[in-house]
Protein backbone atom coordinates (compact mmCIF):
# COMPACT_ATOMS: atom_id res chain seq x y z
CA UNK A 1 0.00 0.00 0.00
CA UNK A 2 1.05 3.71 -0.84
CA UNK A 3 0.89 6.39 1.67
CA UNK A 4 0.30 9.93 -0.53
CA UNK A 5 3.02 12.07 0.57
CA UNK A 6 1.92 16.02 1.04
CA UNK A 7 3.21 18.82 -1.13
CA UNK A 8 7.24 19.25 -0.97
CA UNK A 9 8.02 23.37 -1.38
CA UNK A 10 11.90 23.82 -1.66
CA UNK A 11 13.98 26.81 -1.07
CA UNK A 12 14.98 28.74 -4.06
CA UNK A 13 18.41 28.72 -2.83
CA UNK A 14 20.55 28.05 0.53
CA UNK A 15 22.76 30.45 2.71
CA UNK A 16 26.32 30.10 3.14
CA UNK A 17 26.66 29.26 7.02
CA UNK A 18 30.40 28.33 6.28
CA UNK A 19 32.87 30.19 8.47
CA UNK A 20 33.87 33.91 6.77
CA UNK A 21 36.90 31.99 4.75
CA UNK A 22 34.92 29.30 3.31
CA UNK A 23 31.32 30.19 3.57
CA UNK A 24 30.24 27.25 1.12
CA UNK A 25 30.95 24.47 3.14
CA UNK A 26 27.87 24.14 4.74
CA UNK A 27 24.70 25.83 3.43
CA UNK A 28 21.10 25.49 5.26
CA UNK A 29 17.31 26.47 3.99
CA UNK A 30 13.76 25.64 5.34
CA UNK A 31 11.69 23.56 2.94
CA UNK A 32 7.94 22.70 3.70
CA UNK A 33 6.16 19.30 3.38
CA UNK A 34 2.67 20.01 3.95
CA UNK A 35 2.08 22.01 6.73
CA UNK A 36 5.56 21.22 8.54
CA UNK A 37 8.91 23.41 8.39
CA UNK A 38 11.99 21.35 7.85
CA UNK A 39 15.51 22.51 7.59
CA UNK A 40 17.67 21.61 4.48
CA UNK A 41 21.48 21.41 5.14
CA UNK A 42 23.96 20.60 2.85
CA UNK A 43 27.82 19.92 3.78
CA UNK A 44 30.43 20.72 1.23
CA UNK A 45 31.82 16.63 0.70
CA UNK A 46 35.10 14.76 -1.30
CA UNK A 47 33.34 12.69 -3.04
CA UNK A 48 35.96 10.29 -3.77
CA UNK A 49 36.37 10.04 0.15
CA UNK A 50 33.56 9.33 2.62
CA UNK A 51 32.92 11.30 6.00
CA UNK A 52 35.27 13.60 4.49
CA UNK A 53 34.47 17.43 4.35
CA UNK A 54 35.86 19.55 1.52
CA UNK A 55 38.24 21.71 3.13
CA UNK A 56 39.92 24.56 1.15
CA UNK A 57 43.75 24.22 1.14
CA UNK A 58 44.27 27.60 1.43
CA UNK A 59 41.86 28.27 4.52
CA UNK A 60 43.57 26.94 8.18
CA UNK A 61 42.38 24.22 9.49
CA UNK A 62 40.91 25.60 13.06
CA UNK A 63 38.81 28.53 10.65
CA UNK A 64 36.32 25.38 10.67
CA UNK A 65 35.54 25.29 14.17
CA UNK A 66 38.00 23.10 15.33
CA UNK A 67 36.53 19.81 13.53
CA UNK A 68 32.90 20.23 14.51
CA UNK A 69 31.86 19.90 11.03
CA UNK A 70 33.50 16.43 10.87
CA UNK A 71 31.92 15.31 13.55
CA UNK A 72 28.54 16.24 12.13
CA UNK A 73 28.97 14.73 8.75
CA UNK A 74 30.09 11.39 10.52
CA UNK A 75 27.00 11.24 12.35
CA UNK A 76 24.81 12.04 9.45
CA UNK A 77 26.84 9.36 7.40
CA UNK A 78 26.59 7.04 9.90
CA UNK A 79 22.67 7.57 10.33
CA UNK A 80 22.62 7.93 6.09
CA UNK A 81 24.01 3.99 5.97
CA UNK A 82 21.53 2.67 8.97
CA UNK A 83 18.74 4.20 7.08
CA UNK A 84 20.07 2.56 4.08
CA UNK A 85 20.21 -0.87 5.25
CA UNK A 86 16.80 -0.65 6.39
CA UNK A 87 15.43 0.47 3.29
CA UNK A 88 17.92 -1.10 0.88
CA UNK A 89 19.17 1.98 -0.62
CA UNK A 90 22.40 1.03 -2.39
CA UNK A 91 24.45 4.29 -2.01
CA UNK A 92 24.31 7.69 -0.90
CA UNK A 93 22.75 10.40 -3.14
CA UNK A 94 25.19 13.63 -4.20
CA UNK A 95 23.89 16.73 -5.17
CA UNK A 96 26.30 18.57 -7.71
CA UNK A 97 26.02 22.66 -6.98
CA UNK A 98 28.34 25.59 -8.53
CA UNK A 99 30.38 25.47 -5.37
CA UNK A 100 30.61 21.79 -5.32
CA UNK A 101 29.67 18.19 -4.22
CA UNK A 102 27.35 18.52 -1.67
CA UNK A 103 25.29 15.35 1.23
CA UNK A 104 22.01 16.90 1.73
CA UNK A 105 19.81 16.32 4.77
CA UNK A 106 16.09 17.41 5.53
CA UNK A 107 15.97 17.69 9.50
CA UNK A 108 13.72 19.32 11.71
CA UNK A 109 13.17 23.01 11.50
CA UNK A 110 15.74 24.85 13.47
CA UNK A 111 16.25 28.81 13.57
CA UNK A 112 16.98 29.87 10.14
CA UNK A 113 20.16 31.47 11.03
CA UNK A 114 22.55 28.23 11.72
CA UNK A 115 25.96 28.91 11.67
CA UNK A 116 28.67 27.06 12.13
CA UNK A 117 30.52 27.63 15.75
CA UNK A 118 33.21 30.20 15.57
CA UNK A 119 36.77 28.76 17.23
Amino acid sequence: MAVSCPAVAWPRSLAERGPVEDPTILLVGEARIGDATVSVVAIRIRPELRRTPDYRADVPRDAYAGGALETVLDELEGLTEEIGILTGAADRSIVRLPTGAYLVWILPATQSDLRMPMP
